[in-house]
């Protein structure tokens, strides 16, 4: 299994290799590791190596936030305190 680190994630994004970030993380997500599907939710949700697509960024962070990671719920909360992307619901942001 690969571990990556935050650091090494946002390096990857920011050298434009952010295709290849989304690649390898997508297929790590799909494997159940709760890290990678939170960072594929936050590519998905900022166009980061894959078109835009809230619908599947709501999907991942709520994946990786059902298994207590703790940035997929709060960013999972700010997606619903902020409406970016989702209809607002401070109710659920509050969850």
């Amino acid at each position: 299994m690969i571990n990556l680190r935050k650091k090494d994630f946002d390096e990857t994004c920011i050298k434009g290799a952010s295709s290849i970030a989304f690649k390898r993380e997508l297929k790590l997500a799909k494997n159940g590791n709760i890290r990678a599907q939170s960072r594929l939710a936050y590519l998905y949700e900022h166009g980061l190596g894959v078109a835009r697509n809230y619908k599947e960024a709501l999907k991942w962070y709520r994946k990786a936030a059902k298994c207590g990671h703790p940035y997929a719920q709060y960013n999972l909360a700010v997606m619903y305190e902020s409406g970016g992307g989702v209809a607002l619901n401070c109710k659920k942001a509050a969850e």
